[in-house]
Formats: structure tokens, sequence, C-alpha cells
């Protein structure tokens, strides 16, 4: 029977989260549950700690040998809605298309001047809600006094009483966000400690879900209250299987110059097993993913990184001498900013492209596997922990635990998350703690050489309460933008 339909779920947009602060939405604050939409994070339950003295954890084997901290710190954490609801066998989630958006020069102004009106809105409600927060400590989650207050009633002619009250709903979201934030981050570091929502720049027009109709047909929009009509190109995947229609937002990508839409609904996905094995991930910079099943005798699938290392240096170099010429007088200041913008757009584009083809190829191979359960290792605190580059700068851990989670999602696969530390000191066979040398290997005193990547992925299966396999075979594949290809034989295979 599927669970009770909850109205008061944001139909938000992904890169749109409930939270918009000082960066306390991060991956370890969204690890643990607080910085997701409501409905996805509020809701996140915490199984018990599955140490090296649970039998159930260990496979049968010897253990991994953790602290007491690493002990502490390593709880199991649903990351999609099959993890939240175990034994369910259909769920309501929340999905986006996004499609390009057609204009004329009247229809685009006209859009420019609603998005900067709600720009204006939530900025001041920001800068009010904040001050409040500041002055008595509490923060302000309600809709009500906002919209009867007289001060807006030229925000709420413009924008309509429905796309009103839409755009104050999308700020609460936001300061419940930060409540729940606020309410958990008395362990966290200070580092980490969240401040209130303040400043808003994107460009964005909301429509509530009763405002506005789509012809897929005519693959046209139209906006009830402000009359217009738009033209979209793409195609609606989601859409054409909604149980509900949720919040429409149009967003204006300033790196590419363009309108997009995004259209938000309700949908019901169905699993047809609930019984087959488990699959252990670890993450990396070299290799992205290195994944192990519980199958004997299967393959250990291991994606390298590198083409994205790449593409990074690459636009780091030409952000470089962009930045240069503006230095020495060469370009101007709108010249500068504008190629900047499309360098680090094009930058980002390129990361989400990858993670979007990698978690496609993964899943659908773990899917023929009968992989039913996912545990996923993450770097906790990696970022202050190891301060590199490599580490700060080049990709998210927590996007590509969060695109394998949603796509696993799709195909009635649930994905956990734990801590992965110390699961690369210690051999996943023998629990002993084992010597690194280059070329990414650990050695075991019990004469057993394994990759080091394999290794980790092997005591995360391992935690996560699955058998680890005694043989298996090796494939590597290389990400890009573009697509995923295996590597030849002369590239280095076997990943050693």
């Amino acid at each position: 029977m599927l669970p009770r339909l909850n109205t008061d779920l944001p139909l938000g947009v992904p890169g749109f989260r409930p939270f918009i602060g000082a960066r306390a939405n991060t991956a370890e604050a969204r690890l643990s549950g607080s910085g997701a939409p409501k409905g996805e994070g509020e809701n996140v339950t915490k199984e018990p700690n599955r140490t090296n003295n649970d039998p159930e954890a260990l496979g049968g084997g010897p253990g991994l040998k953790r602290t007491e901290k690493e002990e502490t710190e390593n709880e199991v954490i649903p990351l999609n809605a099959w993890a939240l609801e175990p034994g369910a066998k259909e769920t309501r989630v929340i999905r986006t298309d996004i499609v390009r958006i057609s204009t004329t020069q009247d229809k685009e102004s006209k859009l420019f001047d609603l998005a900067k009106v709600t720009r204006e809105l939530i900025v001041k409600e920001f800068h009010r809600r904040t001050e409040f927060y500041e002055k008595t400590g509490k923060v302000d989650t309600s809709i009500m006094p906002s919209y009867i207050n007289p001060e807006y009633a030229s925000y709420k002619q413009i924008l309509g009483a429905m796309n009103f009250d839409e755009v104050l709903r999308f700020i609460s979201e936001q300061y419940r966000s930060f409540k729940e934030l606020k309410k958990r981050a008395r362990e966290w570091p200070v580092w980490m400690k969240p401040n209130p929502p303040k400043n808003f720049k994107p460009l964005i027009i909301i429509i509530r879900y009763d405002n506005y109709k789509i012809d897929s047909e005519q693959r046209t929009i139209k906006l009830g209250y402000y009359g217009i009509t738009l033209s979209y190109k793409g195609n609606l995947r989601w859409w054409q299987q909604r149980e509900k229609q949720g919040r429409l937002m149009l967003i204006f990508n300033e790196a590419k110059k363009r309108w997009y839409a995004y259209i938000s609904c309700y949908v019901v996905l169905k699993r047809e097993k609930m019984d087959g094995h488990k699959c252990g991930i670890d993450l990396g910079q070299k290799y992205l993913v290195t994944t192990v099943t519980t199958i004997k005798n299967s393959d250990v699938l291991m994606y390298k990184g590198s083409k994205l290392i790449w593409d990074y240096l690459y636009f780091k170099e030409r952000i470089s001498r962009n930045d240069k010429l503006f230095d020495l007088g060469e370009i101007d200041r709108d010249y500068w900013l504008e190629k900047r913008k499309k360098y680090y757009y094009k930058r980002r584009k390129h990361v989400d492209e990858a993670f979007k083809n990698l978690a496609r190829h993964l899943i659908r191979t773990l899917k023929q596997l009968g992989i039913v359960e996912i545990y996923v290792g993450y770097p906790h605190n990696i970022v202050k922990d190891k301060p590199t580059e490599s580490n700060v700068s080049f990709w998210s851990y927590w996007k590509l635990m969060e695109r394998i989670a949603i796509t696993a999602e799709n195909y009635g696969i649930a994905v956990y998350a734990l801590d992965e530390s110390g699961t690369s000191k210690y051999c996943a066979y023998h629990g002993s703690e084992v010597k690194r040398n280059p070329r990414g290997l650990v050695w075991c005193p019990h004469d057993h050489v394994l990759h080091s990547d394999i290794n980790a992925a092997l005591n995360i299966l391992r935690l996560g309460g699955g058998q680890i396999p005694t043989s298996f075979n090796t494939k590597t594949y290389i990400v890009t933008p573009r697509g995923i290809r295996p590597v030849k034989a002369e590239e280095g295979a076997g990943g050693y």
C-alpha cells in the first residue's frame, strides 16, 4: 500500500535546496539528513551501529579493526526512498524535468521583470527573517504574517496571490531547513555551524502548481496569471508519469543566456524484488568509484576519473589566462566576467554529465547482477583532514553519492552511506593492518596483496553486512562527459 501523500513536501529543483545559507549545507551536514528537502532529509532514521563486533556486519570473517571513535561514527544512513522504506514495493518521490524555453523579445523582457521582482521579494524576506533571528534567537518559518504584510501589496499584485504565496512557501522552506540544521548542529565542529540565508542571486520565477498548464503535444507552457504562453524544447520524462503536478520554476542561466523550465511532480516508483545481493562502493580521486559485490567470481567495476581531472586542470588554466589578460588591461571587465562565468559553467557541466553517465552505467550493470542494496563509503571530513586541491576543488563526493542514490532509486535499489574511516588501513580478509606501497597496492602481513581501492570497497561491503567474495575479476572504465568507455589492456585494464 502506498504511503500517505504529504502535500506539505516542497517540490524543489536540483541545485535549489531548501537551505541556501553560508555553506552550512555541506556534505557532512546533508549526510546527517538535515540539509535535504523536507521529506528527503527530515525523516531520515539511523540504524544501529554495525561494527566489528556485529557478526552480521562481519559476514562471518575476522572483521575490520576500528577505533572506538570510528565505531561510533559508523552509522548506516539511508540515502533514497527504498532505504527509508526497506519493505515497500511502491513509493512516491519528487522528480523534475528540465527543458529549454524559447522566447520572443517581448516575452523575455516580461520574464526578466518578474524574475527581478521575485528576487527582490526573496532578498527582503531573507533580511527580515535573519534580523528577527539575530535579535530573538528564534527562526521564523511562518507564511501568513508575510502574506498579509501591507508592505508587500505591490509584490502580490505583480506576482498574483497564488504565485506570491508560493514564493513565500519557498522562502519558508529555506528557514525550516535552517531550523532543522540548527537543532542538529550542537555536536558539529565550529566550521560546520549553520548561518541563516541572507542573500539570493539567481533570476528565478516561481509558479504554483495550479497556475500553469503544459501542452506536451504543442510543447507549450501557459502561465495562468501572467497570460504568457512559452514554447519549450526537450522531452518530458517524469511529467508524463506524474501523479500530481508540482511547482514550476523558470530559471535564467547566466552562462548560456537562456531560460530553462524546471517542472516538478510526484511520481510513483515500483520495484520488483527486495531480496538479492549487496554491493560495496569506495569513492576516490584516481578511481571515482570502485564496486565490489557479494557475488562470487563477479566483476569488480573500477571507474577512472583521470578525464575529469584533466578537464579541471584545462579550465583552471583557461580561467588563469583570462584573469591575467584582465589584470594587464587587454580585455574589459564585462568580457572578463562573461568568459569567467562560461568557464566555470562548462567545468561544472562536465562533472555533472560525467556523474550522470557513471551512475547510469553502474546502476544498470548492478541491476542485471541482481543487486538490491548498495553501501557507499563516505570520506567524512576529508576536506578538513586533507585540504589538498584534489579534495577541495575537483568535485564533490556528496554530489556523486547523491547521483548514484537517485539513479538507483529509479531502478528499485536501496542505497546507504557509512563512514569509510579505516577501510584502507586494514586487510579485508585478515583484519590486520596493511602497508601501502606505490601504484595503489596494499600489502598484508599474511603475504596478501590487493589494490587499495578494492580493499576499501571490500571493507565497506563487510560493514554493510555483506559476505565478501573470495575471488573476482576486474573491469576498468574511463568516465567522460560523453559516456563511459572500457580501458584497453595496454592502458592498464587491471587498475594496477
